[in-house]
């Protein structure tokens, strides 16, 4: 009976049970009403009340009638009115009572239209309304509930279903609502269902199946150039990286560059280190241009000092500042020996051919030299 009045676009309303009667409300919009009793046989009567609680005249109502079927099938008129009907049975509990009715109501859905393509990710509007045949139908507040079914199929399968609720526009028969769809590409089917005054409203052409797809961000081409100004914007990102690495590099280059005029020398036995250009790690070389310690004379000169700490300051002359007292560090200069420690935090200018002595080590003489240009 659902899919006959699928079919012929009918509203199916079951009964509903009251004590041994059964009940079924009939709106203003029905046109004709099919009033269908099934029995345990023909020995129960079947009466059918108008909403006066009187029988329904015999010359209003065409009857089809068999063993355990009853059709009451009618005209709504002058004499057949809308409002609550009544079926009585005879007290058959085996009884099921249903009703068939042709209405000028009916739900239409607006939005989606079938040439709408949903997109995964983006929100879907969904709009619908009552129809009084042709004429919207503008209900007041809370007479009518439409909602909307909405089903995702991947390869004709359902992967979900979603109920939306349409919310009545302000002193408007437009219904809307909104939905933003997820998963893979496949199809979207929505079904809206309509309540109007608690009695369904036939919808079953108020749905639409549409595809739903990714959304493709289509990029248009840049307008050609042809002015120095026009690649300068267009390109502006890049030329400042390309500038900003181009300092860096002239930077680097120019902490890194190596000593041409005028350096010293360190000599210990006949190990001969140029201070100006002996190897030492990259950040040294950045951040520590001015001082070279113990550790790297030993490290990157191959000089020995038997681990003693003490640093060689480069401002404009050379000064020597001890780090540590073990083993201990003394200068030599102009026949004089000075011992120098960490306590003191002073530091001692060195010259031409001054010498630093550590405690069991052989002495280093510096010495001033300048290369030819």
């Amino acid at each position: 009976m659902q899919l006959y009045a699928q079919w012929q676009h009918l509203t199916f309303l079951p009964a509903q049970l009251s004590g041994d009667t059964y009940t079924v409300r009939i709106d203003t919009y029905a046109k004709r009403v099919t009033f269908v009793t099934f029995r345990s046989s023909n020995t129960y009567g079947i009466t059918v009340n108008g909403p006066d609680g009187q029988p329904v005249p015999d010359q209003s109502v065409q009857r089809s009638t068999d063993r355990h079927y009853e059709i009451d099938n009618m005209a709504l008129s002058d004499i057949n009115q809308p409002g609550t009907y009544t079926i009585n049975v005879s007290g058959d509990a085996q009884a099921q009572v249903y009703a068939l009715v042709e209405t000028r109501l009916h739900a239409t859905l607006l939005q989606p239209a079938a040439r709408t393509t949903a997109y995964i990710g983006q929100p879907l509007q969904i709009s619908a309304e009552l129809l009084d045949d042709t004429v919207p139908v503008l209900p007041r507040p809370n007479e009518a509930v439409l909602n909307a079914q909405v089903q995702v199929l991947v390869d004709g399968q359902v992967t979900s279903t979603t109920t939306v609720e349409l919310v009545q526009e302000n002193n408007s028969p437009l219904f809307s609502g909104k939905i933003t769809l997820h998963g893979v590409p496949g199809q979207v089917h929505i079904q809206i269902e309509a309540v109007y005054l608690q009695i369904p409203v036939e919808a079953s052409r108020a749905q639409v199946t549409i595809p739903l797809e990714k959304k493709v961000v289509i990029v248009p081409p840049a307008p050609s150039c042809n002015t120095i100004s026009c690649y300068v914007v267009r390109y502006r990102l890049f030329l400042i990286a390309g500038l900003s690495a181009l300092l860096l590099i002239l930077l680097l280059a120019f902490l890194l560059r190596p000593r041409k005029s005028k350096g010293w020398e360190l000599v210990q036995g006949g190990q001969v280190v140029d201070l100006g250009r002996m190897g030492r790690p990259l950040m040294r070389r950045l951040f520590h241009k001015a001082a070279l310690s113990s550790q790297e004379l030993e490290s990157h000169g191959g000089l020995d000092f038997h681990g003693a700490s003490f640093v060689l300051l480069f401002k404009g002359n050379v000064q020597l500042r001890a780090t540590g007292n073990e083993p201990k560090i003394t200068v030599r200069q102009a026949g004089r020996t000075f011992l120098v420690t960490k306590e003191s935090q002073q530091s001692v200018e060195l010259t031409d051919k001054d010498v630093i002595q550590v405690q069991g080590c052989k002495p280093a003489t510096l010495l001033l030299q300048t290369d030819p240009l």
